[in-house]
């Protein structure tokens, strides 16, 4: 059972329950076996910057998909959710290996 603090929405708690239902219905379908949330609060001052950072990515589609490969993962989203005036990075990640994603990134 995933344990939540008092600081997360509501949403991100039902974002976290629809992970995991699209990854049990992922790892049904093409057997995948993780599919993980992580939460970063974004310190002030730096959201636009991040912004930024995901336009440049984009402009550089081709680079991201290989490193993605690279790095065993299957898909990732990113989104900046604004709570109480603070900014949060989410990150949902698709891959067959977590840890080795992220020894791979390191």
């Amino acid at each position: 059972m995933q344990n939540f603090d008092a600081n997360q929405t509501l949403f991100e708690i039902c974002l976290w329950g629809l992970c995991r239902i699209v990854a049990y219905t992922l790892n049904r379908w093409y057997n995948l076996t993780e599919v993980g949330l992580a939460r970063a609060r974004v310190k002030n001052g730096k959201t636009d910057g991040l912004r930024a950072w995901f336009e440049g990515l984009r402009e550089r589609e081709s680079e991201v998909i290989e490193t993605l490969q690279h790095e065993g993962i299957y898909a990732e989203t990113t989104f900046i959710l604004l709570s109480d005036e603070t900014a949060y990075l989410h990150i949902c990640m698709e891959t067959k290996e977590s840890q080795k994603a992220d020894e791979t990134g390191d």
